[in-house]
């Protein structure tokens, strides 16, 4: 018979015990490598809605080491002692992916597809991080970026950098980016050189910015310098502190159908806002927030563009600026300007410049806070050419010399003879006085198609006179008469 002693016994157990734990689990317990979780069967992880996953080594303190697991293996693939290194070993991987087989069919994108999430933390970028997949004449990539939030999602350029975060030379056929935080710090770069957040040289279909926030570049937010085509999305996107928020730089071409829906502008260390230097095509810039930040030079080729329930405070001067420069004739951009507030501090500030040959440009049922009244402001037109298309009307806040009888007063004309209304808005015209008598007016449409109407005029006669339209008074006698502008909403 075999004795035991108590204290062997509850150590035999113990052993057991362990035993058996380390059986039921799989492993004994040890200290972890750093992963999210263990690495697992090929397609035992694909429950996650991303491809690779990018987190910070978080077993020692202040570690900024970057590790990108893959999401399907659930190996950590690449790692880097800081993000970019980690970053520029993955794309540097996904140039490579081949098409899938068998090639999805035409009208779906047929290229590999990545979504890249990144987790709670702040992830520090000592160098530019240049991505370059194949374009859209060889596999047309699509690549998505998302975080965790705007807050918990953090991207910062470590100091002295002096250069882009991001060189997107091409993304193929989509690129999205969602949920993140961009941190130029241009309090410590050398901004003498030029910065962005992001930075698209080369061939991309459709760009999408949502629910982020890009800030603090010595340069600017966005520029778009490469070839785009349809679908251009930014929404909820906050711009702070950016010399420029979104660019359409001088080296693009292609884009159209652009949104710009929710966003927010400024403040601005510079003129902020928005800016087209090339030809761009279908935009909507709506219910955004613009503070000391504006929208300039729209160039010639920028056409159909609906600029609608905008805030532009703190506005500057030349807030929303249309340059003529180069335009041999007039060109009609089509342009709305719609419902917008504009309130400015510097009331001398012109809201909205209409350069020389700029045309059809409609500005209605905007409120305009703060401005005096010029000829030239709030709104500055350069008639050296005479405007055909462009209306402004029912405004509110215009002042004196744009509304009521402040405007300027044209000499009565030669019995039958043309005077044209040259103002961008309808006028009133009230006859004063008779001479010896007034027996009929003619009024004359912008295309030139003419009315006349025989009748006694009298005292106090109004006759409304449209947007570059003429009337010409039959009398004996000068008459006398003023005009009143209708520019204004009162």
């Amino acid at each position: 018979m075999i004795t035991i002693s108590k204290p062997k016994l509850l150590g035999l157990i113990l052993i057991i015990l362990t035993a058996s734990t380390a059986f039921y689990f799989g492993h004994v317990l040890a200290i972890p490598a750093p992963s999210i979780n263990s690495v697992c069967e090929p397609g035992a992880c694909t429950s996650q809605d991303c491809s690779y996953y990018v987190y910070r080594n978080q077993i020692l303190a202040n570690d900024i080491t970057t590790l990108i697991k893959n999401f399907t293996t659930g190996a950590n693939d690449f790692l880097g002692s800081s993000a970019d290194v980690a970053l520029q070993s993955l794309f540097n991987f996904l140039a490579t992916v081949p098409q899938p087989t068998p090639i999805p069919p035409g009208g779906t994108n047929q290229g590999a597809t990545f979504v890249i999430v990144f987790g709670v933390g702040v992830f520090y970028i000592n160098a530019p991080v240049t991505i370059n997949l194949p374009g859209i004449a060889n596999n047309a990539n699509a690549l998505t970026f998302r975080g965790q939030s705007q807050d918990k999602t953090v991207l910062v350029l470590r100091n002295q950098v002096n250069d882009d975060m991001f060189k997107i030379v091409n993304v193929g056929a989509k690129f999205e980016f969602d949920m993140m935080k961009l941190v130029g710090g241009s309090t410590q770069q050398n901004c003498g050189l030029p910065a962005w957040g992001l930075h698209f040289s080369g061939a991309s279909t459709e760009i999408k910015v949502f629910n982020t926030e890009i800030g603090y570049f010595c340069t600017g937010a966005i520029l778009l310098d490469g070839q785009g085509l349809d679908f251009n999305d930014f929404e909820g996107v906050w711009f702070p502190g950016e010399p420029r928020g979104i660019d359409f730089g001088p080296n693009g071409s292609g884009y159209k159908d652009v949104r710009i829906i929710g966003c927010k502008f400024g403040p601005s260390m510079n003129q902020g806002g928005i800016r087209f230097d090339i030809v761009v095509d279908r935009v909507n810039i709506v219910g955004n927030n613009f503070d000391s930040a504006g929208i300039s030079d729209f160039s010639a080729g920028v056409t159909d563009v609906s600029i609608v329930s905008n805030n532009f405070y703190a506005s500057r001067d030349q807030e929303l600026y249309f340059q003529g420069t180069g335009l041999a004739a007039l060109k009609r951009l089509n342009v709305t300007i719609v419902g917008n507030l504009i309130q400015t501090t510097t009331s001398t500030n012109r809201a909205i410049y209409l350069a020389n040959r700029v045309d059809g440009i409609i500005v209605t049922a905007n409120s305009f806070n703060g401005f005096t009244s010029s000829s030239t402001v709030p709104i500055t037109l350069i008639q050296t050419t005479q405007k055909l298309t462009t209306l402004i009307t029912q405004n509110s806040g215009m002042g004196s010399s744009w509304t009521g009888f402040g405007i300027a007063q044209p000499a009565v004309g030669a019995s039958t003879v043309n005077v044209q209304n040259t103002n961008p808005y309808q006028v009133r015209v009230y006859i004063t006085g008779v001479g010896s008598g007034i027996t009929a007016y003619k009024i004359t449409d912008a295309l030139g198609t003419s009315n006349t109407f025989t009748t006694t005029v009298a005292v106090g006669y109004t006759i409304e006179v449209d947007p570059y339209a003429q009337v010409a008074l039959t009398y004996t006698g000068v008459p006398t008469w003023v005009w009143y502008s209708q520019a204004n909403l009162a």
